[in-house]
């Protein structure tokens, strides 16, 4: 929440996680990586944000082991964002890093609860054998067709 009332504060990088791109906010294409980095509370609410980059001229680095020193300099000279394709370095998802926070806008957060697929398909199946509930069966539906 804090992040949306102020400014990343890139001192505070690799905190939490590593940093193997240097100290810079880290963003991803697909929410299965950011999710990677979300914890759930004591409610089993995950939180995650949804943001506005600019990524401008942009490195794309492929190394299994990026120096980031080297990164961080070319990033002050001539790029302005490295994607860190970790896609073809060892098979994992995209990370877009930043090394300046007023490249990023966080736009929304998104709050959110992991459920397993067998759980969900429970419920589903519990709701329609009783029938008390369709209205329920009716939201659920269009999520089960997605897995």
């Amino acid at each position: 929440q804090d992040i949306t009332d102020g400014v990343f504060r890139v001192d505070l990088a690799g905190s939490h996680r590593g940093t193997l791109y240097g100290k810079a906010i880290y963003l991803a294409e697909c929410s299965s990586k950011a999710d990677e980095y979300s914890e759930a509370d004591e409610d089993g609410l995950c939180r995650m944000l949804l943001c506005r980059a600019t990524l401008g001229n942009i490195l794309v680095e492929r190394e299994r082991k990026p120096s980031a020193p080297e990164l961080e300099e070319l990033c002050r000279s001539y790029y302005h964002s490295v994607c860190g394709d970790r896609w073809a370095a060892v098979g994992t998802f995209r990370e877009f890093v930043l090394y300046e926070s007023s490249q990023v806008y966080p736009e929304y957060i998104v709050y959110y609860r992991h459920i397993h697929q067998t759980d969900f398909l429970q419920a589903i199946g519990s709701i329609s054998k009783t029938g008390d509930d369709l209205e329920g069966v009716r939201k659920l539906v269009p999520h089960a067709a997605r897995l």
